[in-house]
C-alpha cells in the first residue's frame, strides 16, 4: 500500500511512485497502473502572465488541458485510483519566457492570483498536491531569482495553509547554471522537488545520444543522472527529492550509422517506449545495441529504399532498474514517470518491487511510550 503515517511512526518510509498523466495521452494510457503507482499527476493547466489559469486559447476555443479536466476525462480516469488510495496532484505549467518574466516581476501578486485560480480546482477534483512546472532556460539575475523565490514561498505558504502540499520541477541544468529556480529555495519551501532526469539529449541535439544516461561523467559526457542526483542531494534534503524517469526516447535521421552521429537538422522526434518495442519486434533491418555506460538501448534503422539512416536512443527495463537503484542508494523520496501512455507494459514491471520496498529513516528515534507513538501518528 502507499505510504502511511503509521510507517513513519516506526521509522519506516515507503517510496513514492508518481505517474504523470498528460491530457494528450489519456487515450493511450490503457494499462492498469495500480500495481505501480502511489501518486497520479494531471498535466495540466497552463499559466497566464498574471498567474491565473488559462481557460481559453481564443474566444471560441477552450485550452485543451483545462477542457480535459473540467469536461470529465480526468475524473473518469482518476476515480478508481483515488478510491484505491493513490494520491493526486494538479500540475500548472508554462515554459514561455515572456510569461515567466511577467510572473516574477510581481511575485506576490502573481502568487496570490495563482492560488486563488487553482484552489477551486484543487477542491472540486480532490487534488492533494500542487505541482509547479515553470521552466525557464535563461540565465537569471540575482534579483529575478530572488523574485521567483518570493513567488514560490508565497504559493507554498498559501497552499500549506489550505492543507495541500507543493511539488516543484527542476531541470538537471538547474544545479549547474544560474537559472530562475534556486534549488536551495525549492528545498526550503516546497514539499517535494521533482528532478527531471531526462532530455540530456533532445530533438534539437546536434548529435545522437542517450536521453537519460545513468553514468558517463567525466569520461564521455558533461552530465548524467548520477551526477545530477549527487548535486541535488547536496542542495535539497534527499527525502524531498523525486527523480523523474522517462518512458520515451528520441529518434533522429543521421549522417552515419555510428552512435553519436551528426543529426540532420529538424529530424528529431519523440519515440515512445511502446512504439520502439513494436519496431524492435518487427524491424528486419535494424541493429540493436546498448550504451553500457549510459545504460540505454540504441537502435539503428537503415531505410534501404531511400538510403536514410535513423537512430533511436530509448531507456528500457534495465535502464529503469538502474535508476531505481540510484533512487534507493541516495534515499530519495521516490521516482516519477514521464509519461503514462508512452510505455510498453513490460517496462513498468520493476516498479512493483520498488513500490513495495521500504527503508528506515536515518537517525530515527523509536517512540518509547504509547503517548509518543500517538504523537508520531498525529
Amino acid at each position: 500500500m502507499p505510504d502511511h503515517p503509521l510507517y513513519r511512526t516506526f521509522g519506516v518510509v515507503k517510496p513514492k511512485v508518481v505517474g504523470f498523466l498528460p491530457y494528450f495521452l489519456m487515450s493511450k494510457a490503457t494499462h492498469d497502473y495500480h500495481p505501480y503507482l502511489t501518486d497520479l499527476t494531471y498535466f495540466g493547466l497552463a499559466l497566464q502572465p498574471d498567474g491565473s489559469v488559462q481557460k481559453l486559447v481564443n474566444p471560441h476555443e477552450q485550452e485543451p488541458g483545462y477542457t480535459a479536466l473540467t469536461g470529465g476525462k480526468w475524473t473518469t480516469f482518476a476515480a478508481p485510483y483515488a478510491d484505491a488510495g493513490v494520491g493526486t496532484s494538479l500540475l500548472v505549467h508554462t515554459g514561455d519566457e515572456d510569461t515567466i518574466a511577467t510572473l516574477v516581476a510581481n511575485p506576490a501578486s502573481s502568487a496570490a492570483t495563482l492560488v486563488s485560480s487553482v484552489l477551486p480546482a484543487m477542491k472540486t477534483y480532490n487534488f492533494r498536491d500542487l505541482n509547479l512546472d515553470i521552466e525557464s532556460f535563461r540565465t537569471a539575475s540575482d534579483s529575478a531569482r530572488a523574485n521567483f523565490t518570493t513567488f514560490l514561498a508565497t504559493v507554498a505558504s498559501a497552499m500549506h495553509t489550505a492543507g495541500y502540499t507543493v511539488t516543484v520541477e527542476l531541470s538537471p541544468s538547474a544545479f549547474t547554471k544560474s537559472y530562475l529556480t534556486d534549488p536551495v529555495a525549492v528545498g526550503r519551501y516546497a514539499d517535494y522537488a521533482l528532478v527531471m532526469g531526462y532530455d540530456y539529449h533532445y530533438t534539437g541535439s546536434y548529435v545522437t545520444g542517450p536521453i537519460a544516461p545513468v553514468h558517463g561523467v567525466p569520461s564521455v559526457r558533461e552530465n548524467d543522472v548520477a551526477t545530477t542526483i549527487a548535486a541535488a542531494t547536496a542542495a535539497i534534503p534527499p527525502e524531498k527529492i523525486i527523480l523523474g524517469i522517462p518512458l520515451y526516447g528520441y529518434q533522429w535521421e543521421t549522417l552515419t550509422a555510428t552512435p553519436a552521429a551528426g543529426v540532420i537538422p529538424g529530424s528529431g522526434v519523440a519515440a515512445s517506449a511502446a512504439r520502439v518495442a513494436s519496431l524492435s519486434a518487427t524491424c528486419t533491418t535494424c541493429t540493436v545495441t546498448r550504451d553500457p555506460i549510459a545504460d540505454e538501448r540504441i537502435i539503428i534503422k537503415p531505410d534501404p529504399t531511400t538510403g536514410s539512416i535513423y537512430q533511436f536512443f530509448v531507456p528500457d527495463q534495465a535502464a529503469l532498474t538502474s535508476k531505481l537503484s540510484l533512487a534507493t542508494e541516495y534515499h530519495l523520496a521516490g521516482i516519477a514517470l514521464w509519461a503514462l501512455g508512452y510505455e510498453d507494459e513490460s517496462l513498468l514491471s520493476p516498479l512493483s518491487a520498488y513500490r513495495a520496498s521500504a527503508r528506515l529513516i536515518p537517525s530515527f528515534t523509536f517512540p518509547t511510550t504509547v503517548t509518543n507513538v500517538m504523537s508520531h501518528i498525529r
